[in-house]
């Protein structure tokens, strides 16, 4: 019987041996690292003309200073900021107030998803010179990408070509007519 007890014992230590160190590289993954977390940002003492711009420059440096924080934590954007304002001081003679405000934000990493490579294209777009019609020519493949990227449920593309063809010279200067299809990784980022 000791030598069953034994056996239990020594298999139920090694069991929890093998999930400590499971949590702990859990805690130390790039995951991990990476999840999202609420930051602060504050500025202090912030000047305007107004109340309002006062205000307005003051939550506007918070805001700076808690993406940076996020920045120097790894993190690519905040959502959900909220501000606490604080009116510190009034210029007399209407010569300004002096705010300071705080920052508040859940901050993480955009992912993007990409689901399917999809193409818009734009036909007889002209422009009064080459390169005015190739762009317009881009910019309205592009607009039709999109297009199509939402009406399959997708929220973006990324990673956008272009092939684009030359179609007709106006005489006398009078512009130039291109084709273009755009195509591209189209899908939805999701927080985290």
């Amino acid at each position: 019987m000791s030598v069953a007890r034994s056996k239990s014992a020594t298999a139920a230590r090694r069991g929890f041996a093998v999930a400590a160190v499971a949590a702990v590289g859990v805690m130390f993954s790039p995951v991990a690292a990476h999840a999202s977390a609420t930051l602060s940002g504050s500025a202090q003492g912030v000047w305007g003309a107004t109340q309002g711009a006062a205000q307005s420059n003051a939550e506007s440096q918070a805001r700076g200073n808690l993406l940076s924080a996020a920045s120097s934590q790894g993190y690519s954007t905040c959502i959900n900021i909220s501000y606490s304002d604080t009116l510190v001081y009034v210029v007399p003679s209407g010569g300004g107030d002096v705010y300071n405000s705080t920052a508040t934000g859940l901050c993480g990493n955009m992912v993007f998803h990409a689901q399917a490579t999809l193409s818009g294209s734009a036909q007889g777009v002209w422009g009064a010179t080459q390169g005015a019609a190739q762009s317009n020519a881009e910019s309205q493949a592009r607009g039709n990408l999109l297009s199509a990227a939402s009406s399959q449920g997708y929220s973006t593309c990324i990673n956008i070509s272009y092939s684009d063809t030359l179609v007709y010279v106006v005489p006398s200067g009078g512009g130039d007519v291109y084709n273009s299809t755009a195509t591209g990784q189209c899908g939805n980022y999701t927080f985290q």
